[in-house]
């Protein structure tokens, strides 16, 4: 498992830059309506205020994983599930959703990865 752990850590971090970039892409005028469907609804400011708490989140398990991988596969498992979660309320009460869950497929990759590796290293039989 060491092997994988730089080029897991790596698209990690560039899928981070990445959701940063859409994060404030949606926060700029001028193109929010390139992102969004609908960015007049009244519901816009509460799923913006939602998508900054998420990544927030996801910065919180991008720290902890230099310090646990346990804690950090968790961190982006429970945010998979909060993506999951504001995207069926986006569907529902908001701005169409749909995506989330698929744009999210990577953190969730990389908790589930996280998660084996520690079970994996947790439970391995020490080598003579």
């Amino acid at each position: 498992m060491q092997l994988t752990r730089r080029p897991l850590r790596i698209i990690g971090l560039v899928y981070g830059f990445l959701y940063f970039l859409f994060i404030a892409a949606g926060t700029i005028p001028a193109t929010r309506s390139a992102i969004f469907s609908h960015p007049e609804l009244s519901s816009f400011r509460l799923e913006q205020s939602l998508a900054f708490l998420l990544f927030a989140l996801f910065i919180v398990g991008l720290i902890v994983w230099s310090h646990s991988e346990l804690a950090s596969g968790l961190v982006f498992l429970i945010w998979y599930a909060q993506v999951f979660w504001e995207d069926q309320f986006s569907t529902r009460y908001g701005m169409g959703g749909g995506a989330g869950p698929v744009l999210g497929s990577p953190g969730l990759i990389i908790g589930l990865i996280l998660v084996a590796a520690w079970v994996v290293n947790r439970f391995r039989s020490p080598s003579h």
